[in-house]
């Protein structure tokens, strides 16, 4: 039996695909669930399968369902404690409750430390998510747990990286006053070893007015940006309120591009996000958006994707790659066998490697006796998954780094 063999892979209801995509980049099978609500609404959840000594991953992501997938997520971890598994880790894309992380006034209640107390209680391994909206929100985990967020900011400066011209000057910017991330982007490798990025970053106050619902009053712009591509790059996208603001902001100031990123593209329920989105880029305040999919892509968000007005404006990076390779090395761990280091996860450059590894993989396979139809499949899927970062598979596009139109078609057909 291989150290992989030992895995089983479980996602929450709707991300089937989406974990298999991750099951196909490690080369296992996505293990089987069965997630429901009896009529009074009761959830019950199964895990099919021999678990016993074995180590068992639960992925989810955002669907606009956060309840329901806690108490899913909290019942999936219950039943592997009750099969014997050997192990047990969730990896939460976006970290549901997240947002409510400290209390602002008397009896509010902090949801974030009770969905840490309640996934503590149920002898959790390790739970991952990927930058959460507070990093100290990780400190609400007992320490038997390995509570760990990992930063995915890193994805769009390789895109960025990679795909804006020799000659053009770059600038980091800070959508809102909480210039952490920024100040983070700033002094990554990635950037620090580029001469195009200026050693500034741009911040732009935003004064949210919460008597109006929350929408922002004023905006102050703190630094220069005029002749410069700015990359405003926020955790999360909702009503894209905040980086549009931004964005105008900075075109009005002399901003010569607006590169626009977040980690999560939560989108609202209705979508109004992507559509704003589409309307900045329409009238010149957006000129490239590139996001992730830790949360399930919106309709909205999909029907800009197959649009040709918006394909060049809009980029998914899949992050599938990125949860197989924290898959193995948790695997690693517990077999004792193989590297179980993660500093490359962390790190604006070394990412690249984790995408890279599906090129390197494919080229091995050329050789190994695949017909013609399997290893068009096989680069199919391995440029879905990694153009935006790595670039598309040499063995058909000569080293290009940007997909043909069919390519596309193909990279938007598997991006769910």
């Amino acid at each position: 039996m291989s150290d992989l063999e030992n895995i089983a892979i479980f996602t929450d209801k709707g991300d089937e695909e989406f974990g298999g995509n991750i099951c196909r980049i490690l080369g296992v099978e996505l293990s089987k669930n069965e997630a429901k609500q009896f009529s009074d609404s009761d959830p019950k959840l199964t895990l099919h399968g021999e678990l016993a000594g074995k180590d068992v991953f639960y992925v989810t992501r955002f669907h606009e369902r956060t309840p329901l997938q806690f108490i899913n997520t909290l019942l999936a971890i219950e039943a592997a404690t009750e099969e014997s598994a050997r192990s047990i880790h969730v990896v939460d894309c976006y970290c549901g409750m997240s947002r409510q992380e400290r209390k602002t006034r008397p009896g509010e209640a902090v949801s974030m430390r009770v969905k840490a107390i309640c996934f503590s209680a149920l002898e959790l391994d390790s739970y991952t998510t990927f930058s959460i909206h507070s990093p100290t929100s990780i400190g609400f985990f007992h320490p038997s747990v390995t509570a760990l967020t990992l930063p995915l900011w890193t994805l769009p400066l390789r895109y960025i990286h990679a795909n804006t011209p020799a000659g053009k000057k770059l600038k980091i910017g800070s959508a809102d006053t909480n210039t952490k991330p920024a100040m983070e982007m700033l002094s990554c490798s990635t950037v620090k070893g580029d001469s195009r990025y200026d050693t500034e970053v741009a911040i732009i106050n935003k004064d949210r007015v919460y008597a109006r619902s929350g929408e922002i009053d004023r905006n102050a712009l703190i630094g220069e940006v005029n002749g410069y591509a700015v990359v405003l790059i926020d955790d999360e996208i909702g009503t894209a309120s905040t980086i549009i603001n931004a964005a105008k902001l900075c075109k009005a100031n002399g901003a010569a591009e607006i590169i626009a990123g977040a980690t999560h593209c939560k989108a609202s329920p209705d979508g109004k996000g992507i559509v704003l989105l589409e309307t900045a880029m329409d009238e010149g305040f957006i000129d490239r958006c590139i996001l992730t999919n830790t949360c399930g892509i919106h309709p909205n968000l999909y029907e800009a994707l197959n649009n040709p007005k918006y394909q060049d404006k809009f980029v998914i990076i899949p992050i599938e790659p990125v949860i197989a390779e924290l898959i193995r090395l948790k695997s690693n761990a517990y077999s004792g066998k193989g590297s179980t280091k993660i500093n490359h996860l962390f790190s604006s450059a070394r990412i690249k490697t984790v995408y890279d590894r599906l090129h390197a993989a494919l080229t091995e396979r050329e050789g190994s006796g695949l017909n013609s139809a399997q290893l068009t499949r096989e680069i199919e899927f391995c440029n879905a998954m990694t153009w935006p970062v790595s670039g598309v598979f040499r063995a058909i596009n000569d080293g290009r780094t940007q997909p043909t139109p069919d390519e596309l078609h193909i990279y938007q057909k598997l991006i769910k």
